[in-house]
This record gives C-alpha cells, structure tokens and sequence, in this order.
C-alpha cells in the first residue's frame, strides 16, 4: 500500500469514508478472467472491491444489458461476457436520502 494525500469518498449508503492510500496494478480474476486494476484502500464492509468508472474507462466500448445483469466487452483482444449475480438485487433508495444528496452542494 501506498499512502497518498488523504480524500472522502461519499459511498452508497450516505456515509463518507476517508481514503489514506491506495495499492497500484492489483491483478485479480473475474469469472476466469484476469485484471489488474488501481484500488483505493477503503475501509467498509458488504463488498470485497469496488470497481468504478476508471477501470471501466480501461475496457473500452461496453454492451451492457441491465436487465439481464451482463456486460460484454473486448479485453486483450479476446470478446467477454461477465454475468452479474441473479439473486442480488438493489435495495431501493429512501426519498430522504436522495433528497439529501440533491440538496447537498459538494
């Protein structure tokens, strides 16, 4: 781990969390592929990793078909189909919550 210039990062349940570093060219796999990725050090729990928009911006044009929970996209010159989880679903947003987050200059 790095230690870099600390930052909050607003998270989906409201909250905000400090970030205080940061490991680079992190390989991991994802249904049998492998990727490496830049992943701030965060400390929440429900989830193991987030990938956001920058690692997305790194595979290029993707389909994604939200109803059917897929993205396909070229990685390394190979076409991949990643499938998300079927019996995972969203918790709906409180109104008072999305009402803060509007209101809320940053």
């Amino acid at each position: 781990m790095e230690k870099i210039m600390s930052f909050l990062v607003d998270v989906g349940n409201g909250e905000r969390i400090r970030s205080e570093g940061h490991c680079s060219k992190v390989k991991f796999e994802m249904q049998g592929v492998e990727f490496e990725a830049y992943f701030h050090i965060l400390d929440f729990s429900g989830a193991n990793a987030v990938l956001a928009v920058q690692w997305l911006e790194k595979l290029g044009k993707i389909v994604t078909d939200h109803k059917a929970l897929t993205m396909e996209f070229t990685y390394r010159g190979q076409p991949i189909k990643l499938v998300g989880a079927q019996n995972i679903r969203p918790k709906p947003t409180q109104s008072i919550h999305l009402q803060s987050r509007i209101f809320t200059s940053p």
